[in-house]
């Protein structure tokens, strides 16, 4: 057989002018303004310069992509040529750009079947129904999967893959769950189990989020956004725990200096370390002190030497207070106010009291002035105190930079009141009915004074004096 052989079939002008390949040609040649004359000079044109060829086509199907296009190949003869590398497409994405979800998209024949039809939407929602069950069985991009598929739908669906974010929106992600368990901590919304319960929430949330999103054909970064999540989780609850730590300890060590170390336990452990949270009603005993004359004493002396006499004093007499079990709630001057059975509730506190009082002129106030003696500043120094016993309010009160521990009720007044009558009476230490009422019976013996009028009361008070040791 010689000369070529005669084509089986030809298509017509109108063909050819209605063809795809026209219009592209079309397209091309005002693109780029090369002339094709005929098809084979386009074929010609496409073999000898591929790259032109493959990027014209790239621009005229408008392909979706990710990645930065570079090379067409990377120069290896076919059929190992490597084509846009670092380039991603979706090839999901782009069968199902523009298509009528009604339309029929597959005719399924078979000898065994009737012919099926699947249009382009129930084609879609098979698809991700595919791509969903591949993720459950752990196969991820990249994977090579091979399968038996029972026929050429299910072939169909399971090889048009899924969209995947851009990687920007990743890292977006990433940045988003790292920082916000951090802000939202250093706002103080939350504390520990707040913190841990919201980390988990967030990380609950998400993963309903990308499982919403798989079905919709669009595939969010699990495991990055969930490890950040938890890093952020870790390091914030690590964080507040050791700052909370050293400001318990700041806190302690401030307190204890005022109560005993087992009201600074209850307290921390009560309010949770605001010592601004919780207060309670409650009966306990009061007890005022203070020095007598001391006001005139200091006008003759200097500054340095006042601060000196009163500092040893008030040290003296608050280790007795704290001995005793009491809480001094605040130093006026030379006067002491203190308070027993509160913030630590204590049965006896009537007891207590006034065994704090009796040590405080007693071997309390020997020591001092044995000491002002030896130091020349005063021969000695007398003292008053009075105790009451009632209800009381107390509580923390203050703003975030000053907390004090404070007492707030008649019963403060009064047991002011009584320290100020003891003066010029022979006594030392007066009491009220309230507080004899609330002694054991091993209280030391008391002098009944008789019915006084109180400043600020309008009734009169039954008032006692408790001797002091060297008058029993």
């Amino acid at each position: 057989m010689t000369g070529s052989p005669e084509p089986v079939w030809t298509p017509s002008p109108r063909t050819i002018e209605s063809s795809s390949l026209t219009a592209y040609k079309t397209w091309l040649e005002g693109r780029t303004g090369l002339e094709f004359p005929d098809y084979e000079s386009l074929w010609r044109w496409s073999v000898e310069d591929i790259d032109a060829f493959w990027l014209s086509i790239w621009d005229y199907f408008e392909v979706a992509h990710s990645g930065q296009v570079g090379e067409v190949t990377d120069g290896t003869p076919m059929p190992g040529t490597r084509w846009f590398e670092g380039t991603e497409v979706n090839f999901a994405e782009h069968v199902f750009r523009g298509r009528d979800p009604g339309l029929v998209a597959i005719h399924a024949a078979a000898e065994d079947r009737p012919v099926e039809e699947v249009t382009w939407g129930e084609l879609e929602s098979r698809v991700a129904g595919a791509a969903e069950g591949l993720q459950r069985l752990g196969v991820a991009k990249g994977d090579r999967v091979v399968a038996y598929l029972p026929n050429s739908i299910e072939t169909v669906a399971s090889d048009l893959p899924l969209e995947e974010v851009p990687w920007p929106v990743g890292l977006l992600l990433v940045l988003g769950f790292a920082t916000t368990v951090p802000l939202t901590a250093l706002g103080g919304r939350f504390r520990f189990g707040g913190i841990v319960v919201a980390g988990l929430l967030a990380g609950l949330l998400y993963l309903v989020l990308c499982q919403l999103l798989f079905g919709a054909g669009v595939v969010l970064p699990v495991v990055a956004p969930l490890v950040a999540l938890a890093i952020a989780l870790i390091g914030t609850i690590a964080v507040q725990y050791t700052v909370e730590a050293f400001e318990r300890q700041r806190v302690r060590e401030t307190f204890a200096r005022f109560v005993p170390d087992g009201v600074v336990d209850e307290v921390l452990e009560l309010t949770g370390g605001d010592l601004r949270a919780g207060a309670a009603r409650r009966e306990c005993s009061v007890l005022f002190s203070d020095i007598r004359g001391f006001t005139t004493f200091s006008e003759t002396r200097s500054p340095d030497e006042v601060v000196e006499i009163l500092n040893h004093y008030l040290e003296a007499m608050t280790d007795t207070i704290m001995d005793h079990g009491g809480s001094v709630v605040s130093y006026l001057g030379d006067g002491i106010l203190a308070v027993f059975g509160a913030p630590l509730e204590q049965d006896d506190h009537a007891e207590r009291a006034v065994a704090a009082a009796r040590e405080m002129v007693g071997s309390g106030l020997d020591g001092f002035n044995e000491w002002a003696r030896g130091e020349g500043t005063s021969e000695g120094f007398r003292m008053g105190i009075g105790i009451n016993t009632g209800p009381l309010m107390f509580g923390q009160i203050g703003s975030e930079r000053r907390v004090e521990f404070t007492v707030i009720g008649d019963v403060v007044n009064t047991a002011s009141r009584l320290e100020g009558m003891t003066k010029e009476s022979g006594f030392d230490i007066f009491i009220s009915d309230s507080t004899r009422q609330a002694l054991g019976p091993e209280a030391p013996e008391s002098v009944e004074v008789g019915e006084m009028d109180v400043k600020g009361r309008s009734g009169k008070v039954r008032v006692w004096a408790v001797p002091s040791p060297g008058q029993d």
